[in-house]
């Protein structure tokens, strides 16, 4: 048996139980409606918190509420019973779901109604004592899919008043047949709406909106012609602005637009193009999708784009086709910009950015020349016309292309001559994330025309080929105190007829099987001091024509870098200078002012491999081959003994 304490435990559990349901649900009141929530996203309509409700009443597809959206799914129980003054309730066609017990029981002021194809819960005593009724439109052609309660319509034909019940066309026999509806003495067919497999800020398409879907004019949609217009701004919190299952839909952009949705904004299950010169602007959340396709082709043709989210197709068996189309996609750095795709089709457009970009695996991706990987591209610009020319160098961060080749920078501080295969340099260039200048061009020559310095947070100069640093005017390389200014990687050097200002060592990759450093003619100065470094070091080779190094005093080229003696000792040199030389005599290669032994003894060392001291390269080519040799000894011999 059980006990008083028992029953007070379970009356005050149940209690507890019913306060925590009652908290869980919110009403509040919108427009005159009162609501009650079913869930985080679903609403129902419910009776006011005082009085009736009255005159013509409009329920609305979804509702805001402090922000928040909600899908209105059903007229709750009781919600207008006995509102003797409502003359008139339309309900949405697509959202609602159920129409509760006695909820327009006893509305004696009614005189029509329609039941939505999207009913599937009559409750008991809904339409009790509406006896003004006077025609009920049905939508659905099956009587059972409405589950209707019982008395549900009972005493509508009261009084002497009959209710037309309206049935679609080839369904009497069926409502006919149906107890619920057998109490309608009169039955007549019609057309209901034709409803598409299309959606529309939330809104289903059908012949009764398809002329202003939202009601706003911002879209309609021309079954015949199969095409979906868009002119004006359409926002969605409960999901797409345009969802399609409708195969060959256009959706055509005639005005410029944005669609803006909390979660993914263009949803296809069909084939789909978009066309239209007008701006459409695409809006997703960080970490969404801004247009998905489920299974479905995806073209994009004569049409503007600016998409923020990423472009997926869910099942990588779609085709993306671009055909004359600028198309802008932008999102976060951890996910791709367009992806899965499983091919993509550029028709007289290009991936402007990132320059270099290509489809790869589903993707768009990209060579990062920094890294020296392929990484998938977050950002992506496509562009109609004629995809530039894209050479092998970086300038400022900025790959350089046949289209930004006159002004690689925009600031005029850097161009680009293909067919001279020269880089003209004439301000300062920046960068602080990568080398200011990145080579993998074969003989490329970076020409000084104006005082310039380079400036970067690493590498200033990074060389993959062998190239030339030409031109009088100063040019300052500065990298970190730590860090080289200059590397070749397995490359050459020439530096020429230049004036260099470099802060930070001057290396080449591999020691005895890297580069050879070339100075002609050049003045340089290297401040290595207080990073670790020789100022010039780990080259195989070091060849000075028509200058020397000047300090340290006694400097050498050995083994990789430039030494001096010191205390018994070659110690590594940290600031380096090399000066040209004054020679102009031909045949005088120790640039001492005479032609003389000296001069032989100096060829000879270069040829065994040596690099003597100030040996000026053009002088000892007395013959004027580009070769220093036997036959250059065998004439400044000749010249020694008065031949």
């Amino acid at each position: 048996m059980m006990t008083n304490k028992n029953n007070l435990c379970i009356v005050c559990l149940l209690m507890l139980l019913c306060l925590s349901s009652t908290a869980s649900a919110e009403s509040f009141t919108v427009e005159g409606l009162r609501y009650n929530t079913l869930s985080a996203t679903t609403v129902e309509v419910v009776k006011p918190e005082s009085g009736k409700y009255s005159g013509e009443i409009t329920i609305p597809n979804k509702v805001i509420h402090h922000g928040d959206a909600y899908q209105v799914t059903a007229i709750g129980d009781y919600a207008f019973q006995g509102a003797s003054q409502v003359t008139s309730v339309t309900l949405p066609l697509t959202s609602i779901k159920s129409i509760g017990e006695y909820a327009f029981n006893d509305c004696t002021s009614l005189t029509e109604f329609t039941l939505p194809e999207s009913i599937t819960s009559i409750g008991k005593n809904a339409f009790y004592y509406c006896d003004k009724l006077k025609h009920l439109y049905v939508h659905s052609k099956d009587p059972a899919s409405y589950n209707v309660g019982s008395n549900a319509f009972s005493n509508i034909n009261r009084g002497g008043n009959v209710c037309t019940l309206h049935v679609p066309t080839g369904c009497t026999a069926a409502y006919a047949a149906n107890a619920a509806f057998s109490v309608f003495t009169k039955v007549e067919e019609f057309e209901p709406p034709v409803f598409y497999d299309l959606y529309v800020g939330g809104e289903r398409v059908g012949t009764d909106n398809a002329s202003d879907i939202l009601g706003d004019g911002a879209a309609s949609y021309d079954a015949k012609k199969n095409t979906l217009t868009i002119k004006g701004d359409i926002d969605n919190d409960l999901g797409p602005c345009i969802s399609n299952n409708i195969s060959g839909l256009t959706i055509k952009v005639a005005a410029a637009a944005t669609l803006t949705s909390t979660e993914t904004t263009i949803y296809l299950e069909a084939n789909t193009t978009i066309t239209g010169s007008s701006l459409l602007k695409v809006v997703s959340p960080d970490d969404y999708a801004a247009i998905v396709s489920n299974d479905a082709d995806l073209t994009i043709v004569d049409a503007q784009l600016d998409v923020e989210g990423y472009i997926m197709e869910n099942l990588g068996v779609g085709i993306l086709t671009i055909t004359n189309s600028s198309l802008t996609v932008k999102t976060t750095e951890n996910q791709i910009a367009i992806c899965s795709w499983k091919k993509l089709v550029l028709n007289g457009c290009y991936i402007k950015s990132p320059v270099g970009g290509y489809y790869s695996e589903g993707n768009i991706a990209y060579d990062d020349v920094y890294a020296g990987n392929s990484f998938f591209a977050s950002y992506v610009e496509i562009r109609p016309g004629v995809a530039p020319s894209i050479y092998d160098l970086t300038v400022g961060g900025e790959r350089v292309t046949s289209e930004n080749a006159s002004d690689i920078l925009g600031d005029g501080a850097a161009s680009y001559d293909a067919k001279k295969n020269t880089l003209t340099i004439k301000g300062g260039i920046d960068n602080d994330w990568g080398p200011c200048i990145l080579n993998y061009i074969p003989g490329l020559t970076i020409k000084v025309t104006e005082p310039t310095t380079l400036t970067s947070t690493g590498e200033a100069l990074n060389l993959h080929a062998n190239t030339t640093i030409t031109g009088s005017s100063l040019l300052k390389v500065v990298s970190p105190k730590d860090g080289a200014a200059i590397v070749s990687y397995d490359a050459d050097l020439t530096i020429v007829n230049a004036n260099l200002d470099v802060k930070g060592h001057i290396e080449s990759d591999d020691l005895w099987e890297g580069g050879t450093l070339t100075i002609t003619n050049s003045s340089m100065t290297v401040d290595a001091a207080g990073g670790g470094y020789t100022a010039i070091c780990y080259w195989k080779d070091l060849v000075l024509d028509g200058c020397y190094i000047k300090s340290p005093v006694g400097g050498v080229f050995q083994d990789g870098e430039v030494v001096y003696w010191e205390d018994g000792n070659f110690v590594s040199a940290y600031c380096v200078e090399i000066v040209p030389t004054q020679a102009t005599l031909l045949g005088d290669a120790d640039g001492n002012g005479k032609v003389n032994a000296a001069d032989i003894v100096a060829i000879v060392n270069f040829i065994m491999g040596n690099s003597p001291v100030g040996f000026y390269k053009t002088a000892a080519d007395i013959n004027e081959d580009g070769k220093i040799n036997i036959a250059d000894i065998v004439m400044i011999s000749n010249i020694i003994i008065g031949k």
